[in-house]
């Protein structure tokens, strides 16, 4: 019979061809680039909302779909010891990426400022948890 070849499982790629991220640090790195594009947004929909039209919206929109879907990434990376303050955070930051929404239909740049605001913060209280690792004594 015919053999079809497959390329191997993401998992096993090949690291030195360049196109793959071991496991882990794929996922550091997306929440790392979501969370440093937070301020970014802010700032242009604190600035010059009122020029966003619709397209501007929808991409607001799609980057706060971006955040809630960081819970994920969150979940991969978070070592067992540390998983239920994690899990915590996660819940809440899909509960202010979720309670965006309104905000966004309603084109309302102040709410949803606000609301990117908090999300910052549980990623910084993310970032916090995963570093905040006890020195071997």
């Amino acid at each position: 019979g015919a053999s079809l070849a497959l390329p191997p499982p993401a998992a096993f790629a090949d690291v030195s061809d360049g196109n793959e991220l071991p496991n882990g640090v794929a996922q550091f790195s997306r929440l790392v680039k979501t969370r440093s594009g937070i301020s970014r947004l802010k700032k242009r929909l604190l600035e010059s909302s009122a020029d966003f039209d619709k397209k501007d919206w929808d991409g607001v929109d799609s980057y706060v779909r971006r955040i809630f879907t960081s819970g994920e990434d969150m979940k991969a990376i978070t070592p067992k010891s540390k998983k239920a303050e994690a899990d915590k955070l996660i819940a809440e930051l899909k509960e202010y990426s979720r309670a965006a929404e309104p905000s966004i239909t309603a084109r309302d740049a102040k709410g949803v400022a606000a609301i990117l605001t908090k999300c910052d913060t549980i990623f910084q209280q993310f970032f916090d948890l995963q570093s905040n690792v006890p020195d071997q004594i």
